[in-house]
């Protein structure tokens, strides 16, 4: 995983606790102090923030990253 400015501050993605029901697929956690700054900071034109959940190369974890898709102007 990269570290740059597309990697969330402070908002964290864990996976399920092992005696978590089947349905629990994960839980994020925030630390405001450090999240609403870099979420200001990376917010979109209409004021969201889109996030991808992806898998590592190795398929060994799961991690956050800052969506920066863009969708092309319609001709």
């Amino acid at each position: 995983m990269e570290n740059d400015n597309t990697l969330p501050k402070g908002i964290y993605w864990n996976a399920p606790h092992p005696q978590a029901p089947e349905f629990v697929k994960g839980r994020v956690s925030i630390k405001l102090a450090d999240a609403l700054p870099w979420l200001e900071a990376v917010k979109n034109e209409t004021g969201y923030i889109n996030l991808q959940l992806l898998e590592t190369k190795d398929k060994s974890k799961l991690y956050l990253k800052l969506d920066l898709f863009q969708p092309k102007p319609k001709a």
